[in-house]
């Protein structure tokens, strides 16, 4: 993962991995969210107001639903 930094930047805990056009995110069930993007500009933007903002769960939609279930 050399050319990455949304691992080491991500505070959101549902963050999984990203690729350059993609994040993965803790899913229901076990399963991963893949939200996908139309370009690495885009993906990062994404990063870097839902991923790596301490208020995670009020920026994505991905995170508030993960909140809910498990609270």
């Amino acid at each position: 993962m050399a050319n990455v930094t949304g691992g080491a930047n991500a505070v959101c805990p549902y963050y999984l991995r990203e690729a350059p056009l993609s994040i993965s995110c803790e899913g229901f069930a076990g399963e991963a969210c893949l939200v996908r993007f139309a370009s690495r500009e885009e993906r990062q933007k994404w990063q870097e107001c839902h991923c790596e903002c301490m208020n995670y769960a009020k920026r994505c939609p991905y995170a508030a639903m993960m909140d809910e279930l498990y609270s």
